[in-house]
């Protein structure tokens, strides 16, 4: 953006009156003799000012050029905070997701726990079939399995929250 703002004051400045000057000196010779040297030593000087009257529209299109990189630079700028807030909002919603389901998955733990000692003292105690305990010890395994997901799916969601914040 600093770029294309130099870029417009470059193309402003080209419509103003500019001085230019060049000097040179030395010699032409064929001896390095200090009094032959003086001889043919010399300083040449030249002076130039130009005043751009009319460029067909050449400067105004290039200051104009400029002024749309700096839009168009400062709409990326927009761009690039709008999808960083996006990106962090999202990292933090599904950390906060990830830390409910890990809530809700535990208690599921306990009550399938709970579930499966019923079960397994109804079945000793000749109450129920060995397909309650079994169907018990699935519950209890697909809770397991939820807590797992949720932790890891927690674990990722913070790293995402990290990578967000830039840490």
């Amino acid at each position: 953006m600093r770029a294309a703002v130099q870029e417009i004051r470059i193309a402003r400045a080209d419509r103003l009156p500019s001085l230019t000057y060049s000097m040179n000196g030395g010699f032409d010779t064929d001896s390095l003799r200090g009094a032959r040297l003086k001889e043919h030593s010399g300083v040449s000087a030249a002076l130039s000012l130009t005043v751009p009257i009319f460029d067909w529209g050449a400067t105004r299109s290039k200051e104009r050029q400029a002024k749309l990189r700096v839009q168009v630079a400062e709409n990326e700028r927009s761009i690039a905070a709008r999808g960083f807030t996006q990106e962090f909002y999202a990292a933090r919603a599904q950390a906060a997701n990830a830390l409910a389901r890990i809530t809700l998955a535990r208690e599921g733990v306990a009550k399938a726990q709970d579930n499966l000692a019923a079960s397994i003292a109804r079945y000793r105690a000749g109450e129920a079939q060995i397909v309650e305990v079994t169907d018990a010890q699935t519950t209890l395994v697909a809770q397991r399995a939820a807590l797992y997901q949720a932790l890891f799916d927690y674990q990722i969601a913070l790293e995402k929250l990290r990578r967000a914040t830039g840490q």
